[in-house]
C-alpha cells in the first residue's frame, strides 16, 4: 500500500522475501540542481551517496537503490557496515524521524544502470520509486530512487473520487 510510508526493508520484510548480503558503495558527489533542491542544498555542494543492491539468500537481486542525503547526516554512517534500513538510522544516530514522502513511480529505460543492477541477465520488469523524504519538521532528509523487481513486488494505491 503506497499510501503507507515504509522503508524498504520492511517492504522486503512484508513481501515474504528472505533477504541476504547486499553489495554498496558509497561516497561524495555533487548531485544534480534537482536533486540538490529536492535536499535542500546548493548548486555545486557535495551530498553523501550510498548505491546499495539488495539480494534474497540465493543471491538474486530484488532491489537497487541510490540514496542522496546532506553530508552532515551521514557523519556517523560506516560505509564497512551500513545500517539495514536507514530510516533506523535516521531516529537512532540523528533523532530524525522520517514522517512522510513525495513518490513517484517511475518504469526506467532498459539501459538505465540501476535498473541493470537489478535486472542483471534476466528479463525481468522494473518498477521504480522516486521519492523525497521529510522529517517531521517538514526538512528534505534523503532522496532516494528505488528499482525493484517487479515480480516480486506490486503496489496498490486507493484512489477516491470526488464528487
Amino acid at each position: 500500500d503506497l499510501t503507507r510510508l515504509c522503508s524498504v526493508s520492511d517492504m522486503i520484510r512484508q513481501a515474504g522475501i528472505s533477504e541476504g548480503q547486499s553489495s554498496y558503495t558509497t561516497g561524495l558527489t555533487i548531485p544534480s540542481r534537482d536533486i540538490a533542491s529536492a535536499l535542500g542544498v546548493k548548486p555545486g555542494v557535495n551530498v553523501f551517496y550510498i548505491n546499495r543492491t539488495r539480494c534474497t539468500k540465493t543471491g538474486m537481486p530484488i532491489c537497487a537503490s541510490l540514496h542522496y542525503m546532506p553530508v552532515y547526516l551521514a557523519d556517523e554512517l560506516d560505509p564497512m557496515h551500513m545500517p539495514d534500513s536507514l530510516f533506523s538510522y535516521f531516529e537512532r544516530r540523528k533523532g530524525i524521524f522520517v514522517s512522510r514522502s513525495n513518490s513517484s513511480l517511475t518504469i526506467p529505460k532498459p539501459g538505465d544502470p540501476l535498473a541493470v543492477q537489478v535486472r542483471g541477465d534476466r528479463d525481468v520488469q522494473i518498477l521504480g520509486l522516486v521519492q523525497q523524504h521529510f522529517d517531521s519538521r517538514g526538512n528534505p532528509v534523503l532522496f532516494t530512487v528505488d528499482y525493484l523487481d517487479s515480480e516480486l513486488f506490486n503496489f496498490s494505491v486507493t484512489r477516491i473520487r470526488e464528487k
